[in-house]
């Protein structure tokens, strides 16, 4: 599957420089970024945490009349997960991200803000030859974060900052005030 990932990756960058080219808008997008944690957390090894977006289904429709500046919307589904080799909390959520994208010929400056509800939450311990696969309690059902991106043609980077906590208040002490602030790449479809 590694392998296959190089070979997609350059399919659909080939597809969506087309589109771009054309100022067609992308129907969607793919992101991975790397989350960290701020404010209070466990006093845990992080170096396994990842984040995946999905956004389909993506319109938009000139601002004033204006090309060049457009207001988007479009559905998202977000998968993160926090932890190491042997323990892992994993998130999943949906939403509908809502911004407002800048663009001089293919260069495009994005911002957007994102109300999210979730799916479900696990954590996942391995325990030598044995994995525990629990239901996560105490996780925030509603996500919101606003995101700021920079891309060229399809291809970009970003930074997403979470405004509501990981944690509900009381489930996990210590861990209230944790929010995660996401870097990454994103490509355009």
């Amino acid at each position: 599957m590694r392998k296959l990932i190089p070979a997609l990756v350059f399919l659909l960058s080939a597809i969506s420089s087309k589109a771009q080219i054309h100022y067609v808008e992308p129907f969607g997008g793919i992101s991975f970024g790397r989350p960290i944690v701020v404010g209070d957390f466990y006093d845990m090894d992080l170096s396994r945490s990842r984040d995946f977006c999905l956004d389909l289904l993506r319109f938009g429709f000139p601002v004033w009349g204006n090309e060049n500046i457009r207001f988007r919307v479009q559905g998202r589904w977000e998968f993160f997960s926090l932890g190491n080799k042997y323990y892992k909390m994993k998130f999943h959520y949906a939403g509908v991200p809502i911004g407002i994208t800048f663009r001089k010929n293919l260069f495009k400056v994005g911002f957007q803000w994102t109300i999210q509800r979730k799916i479900f939450a696990r954590e996942k311990d391995f325990r030598g030859d044995r994995t525990i696969v629990e239901k996560l309690e105490g996780v925030n059902p509603l996500r919101m974060t606003g995101e700021l991106s920079f891309s060229y043609a399809f291809f970009g980077i970003y930074g997403r900052v979470s405004a509501t906590p990981i944690f509900r208040r009381g489930y996990h002490p210590g861990c209230d005030d944790a929010r995660l602030v996401t870097f990454g790449i994103v490509i355009d479809l």
